[in-house]
């Protein structure tokens, strides 16, 4: 797991991660049924800029028949593609990540795996230009594979207050660029990839595998569609990025030409057409999915029996344990000479407080508790979250409004007040059937996508760095991209 990604990074930015580790992508690609349309997910950055993250499951169509201006004849029309949000996340590409695949490793005849290929091993490569991956005959380089990470923190924002979002982000970075120099300096050991430190591993290897299900499925695509129908969807596509991507691009690199792009890119490892052709596979591969997804089992109708069964089986999901909100007021043992001197300090305090002053003003002047300076105000504490027992038992017995007595725990004294409780409930069947439909769907889309993904990795060759680490690459063949089966 990564929970040690970083000392410094806020448990929700643990939590992006450990999320993708244990459940991969599933976000939800555009549902058009006539046009390529680009997912308007930006992972929440004021520039606009595109999302490129693994398509993953789509939401539930509302219509389960196969498009009919999809690509599937010589004579299909072209596809036009609608506005969106610019393209690429805010990212330095001389940065970047990798991932993990079960599949068997990359060959070919130009390259032996029990041979290390001297000239890519002494090679020079910028570090957004380093081969991480390969599907098939194209590539996956450290500068394609930071973009994930946007998708991850996208996953996590609820978690994260917004004014954290880009110090986590960039904790995030710092750990993936951080991982990929390690790589880079063992480069020459026998594997490469056991120099990069656990807990950045699990990181990279998510983040790679990312971008391999964006590959597989836009490779799916390529073999699929007849080959008449591709100039269509590539030139709607690639018109549309120049209109509207590359502008973002130029604004982010900070130029004023196509030309000053150009060379911004290449210096940090990418290159003009390699964004337009990420763009390309990303905007397709959910197009594709959707479609495949839509003509399988998933689209099932959900009967009363299934959502009954879903119901018992997630009981658990359904229940709200007792609650509530309290006040304190508490008196450290440590700030006292001694036990019994903090006790008479801590009776002292709420014999004021019978007397008739106000528990949040007796509380800011002389609480030791953490909200103290607040005025003592508890959120809402759920029972059986406090690691005091007998704090835990006076919240949940005591009568709202009334104090309690003096509560000792291990480090302190103490004197609550529950402002408001609610006990223990469950949402019944009834009430929660729209979420049950909802979570059967969606655990049926996961469930094929995941199918479906499997599939196709059957039937193209992928290596990572974390394989063979015998077998290193060949250099990417630009006229050589896709492979065929």
């Amino acid at each position: 797991m990564l929970r040690t990604i970083l000392v410094a990074m806020a448990p929700a930015v643990i939590q992006v991660a450990a999320w993708a580790q244990e459940n991969g992508n599933d976000g939800s690609p555009a549902t058009s049924q006539s046009s390529i349309t680009p997912v308007q997910s930006n992972g929440g950055y004021p520039d606009g800029i595109y999302n490129r993250a693994v398509p993953g499951p789509p939401t539930t169509p509302t219509q389960s028949s196969r498009p009919t201006d999809w690509p599937s004849s010589p004579a299909a029309p072209a596809v036009q593609v609608t506005a969106q949000p610019p393209y690429g996340p805010q990212y330095e590409p001389s940065t970047s990540a990798p991932a993990v695949t079960n599949q068997a490793p990359y060959t070919t005849a130009q390259f032996d795996p029990l041979v290390r290929q001297p000239a890519l091993v002494d090679a020079k490569l910028c570090e957004g230009a380093q081969i991480l991956a390969r599907v098939g005959n194209d590539v996956v380089l450290t500068s394609d594979v930071l973009a994930g990470i946007d998708d991850l923190i996208a996953k996590s924002r609820d978690r994260i207050p917004a004014d954290q979002v880009a110090t986590q982000r960039a904790a995030v970075v710092t750990e993936v660029r951080a991982g990929i120099q390690e790589y880079l300096e063992h480069i020459n050991d026998a594997d490469p990839a056991a120099g990069i430190s656990p807990q950045r591993r699990g990181l990279i290897q998510t983040l790679i595998r990312q971008q391999i299900e964006i590959k597989l499925i836009y490779q799916d695509f390529r073999h699929n569609v007849p080959k008449e129908a591709l100039p269509n969807v590539e030139e709607s596509v690639s018109k549309h990025f120049v209109e509207t991507q590359q502008k973002a691009l130029m604004k982010r690199e900070k130029v004023a030409s196509p030309g000053e792009l150009e060379s911004a890119l290449r210096a940090k490892g990418s290159s003009l057409d390699r964004e337009k052709r990420t763009f390309m596979e990303q905007i397709v591969s959910q197009q594709w999915i959707q479609k495949e997804l839509k003509l399988g089992d998933a689209q099932e109708e959900v009967t009363h029996e299934d959502m009954r069964a879903w119901y018992q089986a997630h009981l658990k999901d359904f229940e709200k344990p007792a609650r509530a909100r309290w006040e304190e007021i508490s008196i450290a043992f440590a700030r006292h000479p001694t036990q019994e001197a903090a006790y008479a300090a801590m009776a002292a305090l709420g014999n004021q407080v019978l007397a008739g002053a106000s528990f949040p003003e007796v509380a800011k002047a002389s609480s030791d508790g953490v909200t103290g300076k607040q005025g003592g105000v508890q959120d809402w504490t759920t029972k059986g979250s406090l690691t005091s027992e007998e704090l835990d038992k006076a919240i949940f017995t005591l009568p709202p409004g009334q104090l309690s007595q003096i509560v000792e725990s291990k480090v302190a004294y103490h004197i609550i007040r529950v402002v408001e409780r609610q006990d223990a409930t469950r949402t019944s069947f009834l009430d929660a059937q729209k979420e049950v439909k909802e979570s059967i769907k969606k655990e049926r889309m996961q469930k094929a996508y995941k199918e479906f993904v499997d599939k196709i990795r059957k039937e193209y060759p992928v290596w990572t760095i974390f394989d063979n680490p015998l077998q290193q690459p060949r250099k990417a063949d630009e006229d050589d991209r896709y492979s065929s089966r």
